[in-house]
């Protein structure tokens, strides 16, 4: 109460405040257990991770394998644990309900009535495919994950004729024909090197081309502002980007 996540009206009554009301959305508590439970112990080994491993692009040198006593990457501890991956998957659709992450640009930002197929890469549960299948009606959507994480993908029925899964690790050669390999918010999680391993996997598809129109992949992240962008980038803004990527 005193952090006012409840409220005490009167002595002897607890009633709800907007946060505690908020926690009965699955998605909203999958991200506040994320947070606690994975995020902010990671967080509070980063500086002993950056001592130990300077300049490292290693998946494995980072605060989260500190905080977990682990070797194992961090979406390799997640697909090894079903509860931690129904988790951050719940987390990743709160983020895609609030501003700034929320899709209406997703939807206006890309000429998407033209495109026939869409291979979504790193899809997890696959909410955003499930958001283009819906908004463009014409649309055949793949979502490819790791099979432990497409082992748990529920279709729509009313989906189930224009989305399929396919488990896939995308550092592996891509195998699959398609109009457009779309990545969100992937390559941020990734040093350099790996992230140029994701995109090179793609070439052997993008190579064999698609018979309707050139394949493209589109990759939709945040941009970092250079740091102190100066009046073109909010004070908010730039340290809302630096606290959640960095």
């Amino acid at each position: 109460m005193t952090f006012h996540v409840f409220q005490e009206p009167h002595p002897g009554s607890v009633t709800h405040t907007t946060a505690s009301a908020a926690l009965t959305n699955k998605s909203m508590n999958d991200w506040a257990a994320s947070v606690c439970n994975d995020v902010w112990p990671a967080a509070q080994r980063t500086v002993d991770a950056l001592q130990k491993w300077p300049a490292s692009q290693d998946p494995s040198h980072t605060g989260f394998c500190l905080a977990t006593n682990s070797t194992e990457p961090m979406y390799k501890q997640l697909s090894s644990s079903p509860e931690k991956a129904q988790r951050f998957a719940g987390m990743m659709d709160a983020y895609t309900a609030a501003h700034p992450h929320e899709t209406a640009h997703l939807l206006a930002g890309f000429e998407w009535g033209g495109v026939r197929s869409v291979v979504d890469i790193g899809g997890s549960h696959g909410h955003i495919s499930f958001l283009l299948a819906r908004s463009f009606p014409s649309l055949k959507l793949i979502i490819q994950d790791l099979p432990s994480v497409i082992a748990q993908v529920n279709v729509p029925d009313e989906l189930k004729d224009r989305v399929s899964v396919k488990g896939a690790d995308f550092f592996e050669d891509q195998d699959t024909s398609s109009d457009v390999y779309y990545l969100r918010w992937v390559l941020h999680n990734w040093g350099d090197k790996d992230a140029v391993r994701i995109l090179r996997a793609l070439i052997p598809a993008l190579e064999k081309g698609f018979p309707h129109a050139p394949a493209k992949v589109v990759i939709h992240d945040d941009v970092m502002p250079e740091l102190g962008g100066g009046k073109e980038v909010a004070v908010w803004r730039e340290r809302a980007l630096r606290y959640v990527w960095r």
